[in-house]
């Protein structure tokens, strides 16, 4: 008997190999992301951690590798991409928020913006609350609100001085 190749096995294989590839790296970046949420305010290393997400940007979620191609259309890995920008659009948010010029008004002021609650002065405050916050979607909010208290923290010296 003749051996065939059937093209769709074949098709249904590499298409089995490629999700398999899509969940492994959805896990991996999951369990690295619940590794980083429970760091407390205190202990946050934004800069370290904004090279790990630009490292995953570029290396496991570009489009640019083979598999990745192929994978772009599907909504697990394009929802994957999505949570990987979000998360790296908050660490610098995040950095910024770390401003000792930060008072308790700034910080309300923050929680109405965002419609969400946290509290800062607890001791499990952590990236977990920051990330609740969806950070992401008020960018410009937070950043004028950063900026807004450093400029009271130099006026409010000067008055001091005066």
């Amino acid at each position: 008997m003749q051996k065939s190749s059937y093209k769709q096995l074949r098709d249904c294989k590499a298409e089995l190999v490629l999700l398999k590839q899509m969940w492994d790296l959805i896990s991996l970046i999951d369990y690295q992301f619940l590794a980083w949420e429970a760091t407390t305010w205190d202990n946050i290393k934004v800069e370290e951690l904004e090279l790990l997400i630009k490292e995953m940007q570029k290396s496991q979620c570009s489009p640019s590798t083979p598999a990745n191609r192929e994978m772009k259309s599907w909504k697990a890995f394009v929802g994957l991409t999505d949570r990987v920008k979000n998360m790296g659009a908050i660490l610098p948010l995040v950095a910024s928020l770390h401003s000792p010029s930060m008072q308790d008004r700034h910080w309300k002021r923050l929680m109405q913006t965002t419609g969400r609650t946290v509290n800062v002065k607890s001791p499990e405050f952590c990236l977990r609350d920051l990330i609740r916050l969806e950070l992401h979607k008020y960018s410009e909010e937070v950043t004028e609100l950063v900026e807004g208290a450093a400029k009271e923290e130099r006026i409010e010296k000067k008055l001091d001085n005066i």
